[in-house]
Protein backbone atom coordinates (compact mmCIF):
# COMPACT_ATOMS: atom_id res chain seq x y z
CA UNK A 1 0.00 0.00 0.00
CA UNK A 2 2.67 2.19 0.87
CA UNK A 3 4.07 1.82 -2.34
CA UNK A 4 1.43 2.52 -4.24
CA UNK A 5 0.91 5.44 -2.82
CA UNK A 6 4.38 6.85 -3.02
CA UNK A 7 3.95 5.83 -7.14
CA UNK A 8 0.99 8.32 -7.01
CA UNK A 9 2.74 10.70 -5.24
CA UNK A 10 5.56 10.93 -7.63
CA UNK A 11 3.35 10.49 -10.74
CA UNK A 12 1.73 13.29 -9.27
CA UNK A 13 5.20 15.20 -8.66
CA UNK A 14 6.55 14.56 -11.62
CA UNK A 15 3.53 15.73 -13.46
CA UNK A 16 3.10 19.15 -11.61
CA UNK A 17 6.95 19.53 -12.66
CA UNK A 18 6.24 19.39 -16.46
CA UNK A 19 3.28 21.13 -16.15
CA UNK A 20 5.33 24.06 -14.39
CA UNK A 21 8.05 23.87 -16.89
CA UNK A 22 5.58 23.97 -19.94
CA UNK A 23 4.07 27.18 -18.82
CA UNK A 24 7.41 28.68 -17.54
CA UNK A 25 8.01 28.18 -21.55
CA UNK A 26 4.81 29.03 -22.78
CA UNK A 27 4.06 32.11 -21.05
CA UNK A 28 7.22 34.21 -22.33
CA UNK A 29 6.89 32.51 -25.58
CA UNK A 30 3.51 34.07 -26.11
CA UNK A 31 4.17 37.55 -24.70
CA UNK A 32 7.03 37.70 -27.34
CA UNK A 33 4.86 36.57 -29.72
CA UNK A 34 2.71 39.08 -28.99
CA UNK A 35 4.81 41.96 -28.33
CA UNK A 36 6.52 41.02 -32.23
CA UNK A 37 3.33 41.30 -34.22
CA UNK A 38 1.90 43.91 -32.60
CA UNK A 39 5.27 45.91 -33.74
CA UNK A 40 5.49 44.57 -36.98
CA UNK A 41 1.83 45.14 -37.49
CA UNK A 42 2.54 49.09 -36.77
CA UNK A 43 5.47 49.47 -39.19
CA UNK A 44 3.55 47.79 -41.61
CA UNK A 45 1.19 49.98 -41.13
CA UNK A 46 3.20 53.02 -41.30
CA UNK A 47 5.19 51.54 -44.76
CA UNK A 48 1.95 50.76 -46.28
CA UNK A 49 1.00 54.44 -45.40
CA UNK A 50 4.19 56.34 -46.50
CA UNK A 51 3.89 54.67 -49.86
CA UNK A 52 0.36 55.60 -50.32
CA UNK A 53 1.32 59.15 -49.69
CA UNK A 54 4.07 58.42 -52.13
CA UNK A 55 1.79 57.25 -55.07
CA UNK A 56 -0.58 60.27 -54.22
CA UNK A 57 2.15 62.79 -54.94
CA UNK A 58 3.23 61.47 -57.66
CA UNK A 59 0.43 61.05 -59.43
CA UNK A 60 -0.34 64.67 -58.55
CA UNK A 61 3.01 65.03 -60.37
CA UNK A 62 1.26 63.63 -63.21
CA UNK A 63 -2.19 65.47 -63.31
CA UNK A 64 0.02 68.60 -63.41
CA UNK A 65 2.16 67.44 -66.45
CA UNK A 66 -0.42 66.36 -68.43
CA UNK A 67 -2.11 69.67 -67.71
CA UNK A 68 0.73 71.62 -68.67
CA UNK A 69 1.24 69.79 -71.60
CA UNK A 70 -2.35 70.80 -72.50
CA UNK A 71 -2.76 74.27 -71.82
CA UNK A 72 0.63 74.15 -74.39
CA UNK A 73 -1.41 72.47 -77.02
CA UNK A 74 1.38 69.49 -76.94
CA UNK A 75 -1.39 66.78 -76.07
CA UNK A 76 -5.09 66.65 -76.29
CA UNK A 77 -7.39 66.58 -73.33
CA UNK A 78 -8.36 63.11 -74.08
CA UNK A 79 -4.90 61.83 -74.02
CA UNK A 80 -3.70 63.93 -71.08
CA UNK A 81 -6.79 61.95 -69.26
CA UNK A 82 -6.00 58.61 -70.69
CA UNK A 83 -1.86 58.90 -69.88
CA UNK A 84 -2.94 59.94 -66.25
CA UNK A 85 -5.68 57.05 -65.94
CA UNK A 86 -2.86 54.00 -67.25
Amino acid sequence: MKHLRMGVLLSSLCFNLLAMSLAMLMIPSLVIGIVTYEITKKQLDLAGEQQLIQDVLHVCALIDEANIQVKAGKMTLAAAQEMVKE
